[in-house]
C-alpha cells in the first residue's frame, strides 16, 4: 500500500492545503498544485517551527507520472478501478 503526503496547515477544525506553482507535466491542467512530500520529509515538515516556506521550496518532491483518465471519475457514485486506468 502506498501513501501520499500533502503539506497543509490545521488549526481548530480548519484545514488549508498548501499549493505551489505547478510542475511542467501538470501546467496544462492547472497553474497550481498541492505540495506533495516524500515520506522521509514528513517528520521534518511536522516539526518545523520557522522557515516553513523555505523548507517546502527546498525539500525533494516525489516524481509523479500523470496520465489521462475517464471523465467518469467526476461522478461520485462511480467507484471502480477502471476510473484510474490510462486512456
Amino acid at each position: 500500500k502506498k501513501s501520499i503526503f500533502f503539506a497543509g496547515i490545521y488549526e481548530k477544525d480548519e484545514f488549508c492545503l498548501i499549493t505551489e506553482e505547478a510542475s511542467e507535466n501538470i501546467k496544462e491542467i492547472h497553474h497550481r498544485q498541492p505540495v506533495i512530500l516524500n515520506q522521509i520529509d514528513v517528520n521534518r515538515y511536522l516539526n518545523l517551527e520557522l522557515s516553513g516556506s523555505k523548507f517546502l521550496k527546498e525539500c525533494n518532491k516525489p516524481n509523479l507520472i500523470f496520465h489521462e483518465i475517464s471523465k467518469d471519475v467526476n461522478k461520485p457514485t462511480n467507484n471502480t478501478m477502471s476510473l484510474i486506468q490510462k486512456i
